[in-house]
């Protein structure tokens, strides 16, 4: 797709995004009055570009704009909620091999192979996991307490992740950065479906322990 596209395309999101922010539209059958005449046709983008200036010009833009800034703060403290994860109803703790299989040959930037497609690598053979990871729900307060506790005794030798709740609260809570689970691309990898969780380094092996309360 050229350049000229993408502008165009972007012009008709942004204008569509604005017609439903700022303006309530309402259709009304009021009959036929006084002489009707065939609609001219007008270049759709061109109207969207005219309907944009226009805004632009009336102050109308601008507060669309400190609305978008304003939805992205929310959402960069509070993404959505991780699906299908809920507070732990039993203690539950199994190994996980954090292996992979290379499904291309990898090679340094030189070009020398390093290892061909369908090898199988287990990270943990080359560095090591030198902190917990532990996954809690920051609005459920008994599990903030109990990450509290851990986190005294771990004495910073770990990493604070959330799958639901306030990263900025959980930031002053704790005094240090908080990460959130964005899409549970790490509960779904280590299949955590219960907080709040723990994963450690056991040899070239993963624990991960889902802890009642």
């Amino acid at each position: 797709m050229n350049t000229k596209w993408v502008i165009q395309l972007k012009c008709l999101f942004l204008m569509l995004f604005c017609m439903l922010m700022i303006e309530d539209i309402y259709a009304k059958d009021c009959g036929v009055m006084g002489e009707t005449y065939t609609i001219i046709e007008t270049d759709f983008l061109e109207f969207i570009q005219s309907r944009i200036e226009s805004m632009q010009q009336n102050g109308k833009w601008q507060q669309v704009q400190v609305n978008m800034q304003q939805h992205a703060i929310q959402y960069r403290d509070r993404p959505h909620a991780v699906k299908n994860i809920s507070r732990a109803e039993e203690v539950k703790s199994w190994k996980f091999d954090p292996s992979i299989v290379l499904d291309h040959d990898l090679t340094t930037h030189e070009g020398k192979l390093i290892a061909r497609a369908g090898t199988r690598i287990n990270p943990l053979e080359y560095m090591s996991l030198s902190k917990t990871l532990i996954f809690f729900d920051g609005d459920d307060e008994t599990q903030v307490k109990w990450v509290i506790e851990l986190d005294k005794k771990l004495k910073g030798r770990d990493k604070l992740i959330l799958v639901n709740g306030s990263v900025i609260n959980q930031e002053k809570k704790f005094s240090q950065s908080i990460y959130f689970d964005q899409s549970g691309t790490l509960t779904l990898r280590f299949g955590i479906t219960h907080v709040p969780a723990t994963v450690t380094q056991n040899g070239l092996r993963l624990r991960i322990t889902e802890t009642r309360l």
